[in-house]
């Protein structure tokens, strides 16, 4: 199956190429490629593989009514007992909010372990009580 540079496969052709490659994989023999088949192959793949959505024309403008937990305010996670953060359980956007929030979850749940964090910064250790 010659292939000439330029000229596309017919659908026949490629179908045919498939049928010899099952026959030779169920009779148990190695099949060598020729780069033409090689670069078929290659371009075929490429198209069965699936295709990531496009990505929209602008991205969408944050409402102000848009809170990230991560980026601004103060978090207080509950965490498990080796020290993994579990959940969030409460968020605001002031500090000393977060901290009466934490006292009073400490108080609630003395067997629950807490930390209280402003992005990367820890403001309240586990242990703390």
């Amino acid at each position: 199956m010659s292939h000439r540079p330029g000229r596309p496969k017919t659908r026949a052709q490629i179908l045919g190429l498939a049928d010899k490659f099952r026959q030779r994989a169920a009779a148990g023999w190695t099949t060598l490629l020729s780069p033409d088949t090689t670069m078929l192959i290659s371009q075929a793949l490429e198209e069965y593989a699936p295709k990531h959505p496009p990505l929209p024309a602008r991205m969408p403008q944050p409402s102000r009514f848009d809170v990230d937990m991560y980026s601004s305010g103060s978090t207080i996670y509950k965490l498990t007992a080796s020290g993994d953060i579990l959940e969030i359980v409460a968020w605001a956007q002031n500090s000393l909010v977060a901290r009466v929030a934490f006292d009073e979850l400490v108080g609630r749940y003395p067997n629950d372990r807490f930390m209280q964090k402003r992005r990367s910064w820890v403001e309240r250790e586990p242990h703390e009580r």
